[in-house]
């Protein structure tokens, strides 16, 4: 008969359920890694970065709201994760919350001032937020930032192009979408995006 110490050792910890499930995010499989993440906080209820990474894979299966719960939890019980903002502000965005991601982009920059994505981030949200044209002016300022700490932010490239595009600047619009498309790797839905502004531009 094993004694209890050979049975508490045979029980997984919280800390194997968050490394399992950042496993299974890596290959995709964010079900499954959710499933871990939720094991990982039943173990252990205050485990901060679980509930921030199932907000992440929650965000990959485009359930923002879900995932805004689960930032929002991280935030409460971690108040300086950085990441934890940033990543609330794109679900936030994502569902039409602007104002509100711009809080938490501003709040991770407060933290982290050098994070590149929380400015581009920041310039995709203020594009936004005032109606169909926005504030292209000011985005262009974060877009700016972000690729001074990133230049190999495609994104970042991307929004400047589009940016640029809403005020009528159509050859620094191509030349930030060209160079977005240099540096977008294996994105492929980006690219096809990024494809379809270009020939736009070039049907003018």
């Amino acid at each position: 008969m094993e004694n209890t110490n050979t049975l508490n050792n045979n029980v997984e910890s919280p800390e194997n359920y968050l490394d399992k499930g950042i496993t299974l995010y890596n290959q995709g499989n964010y079900f499954d890694a959710i499933s871990a993440f939720t094991e990982a906080i039943r173990l252990k209820p205050d485990f901060a970065e679980a509930y921030y990474q199932k907000g992440r894979a929650y965000g990959q299966l485009e359930q923002h709201s879900e995932a805004i719960a689960d930032f929002s939890k991280t935030i409460s019980l971690e108040p300086d994760h950085v990441d934890a903002y940033g990543n609330r502000g794109i679900a936030n965005a994502n569902i039409g919350q602007n104002f509100e991601a711009l809080s938490d982009f501003d709040e991770a920059i407060r933290l982290k001032p050098d994070l590149a994505e929380a400015y581009n981030g920041r310039g995709g949200t203020k594009g936004v937020v005032k109606g169909k044209l926005g504030h292209p002016e000011d985005a262009i300022s974060d877009f700016n930032i972000a690729i001074d700490l990133d230049p190999n932010l495609a994104r970042a490239h991307a929004n400047r192009g589009v940016a640029k595009y809403k005020l009528g600047d159509t050859n620094g619009s191509k030349k930030d979408l060209e160079k977005s498309l240099t540096l977008i790797g294996q994105d492929e839905e980006l690219k096809a995006d990024i494809q379809k502004k270009l020939q736009i531009i070039e049907r003018q």
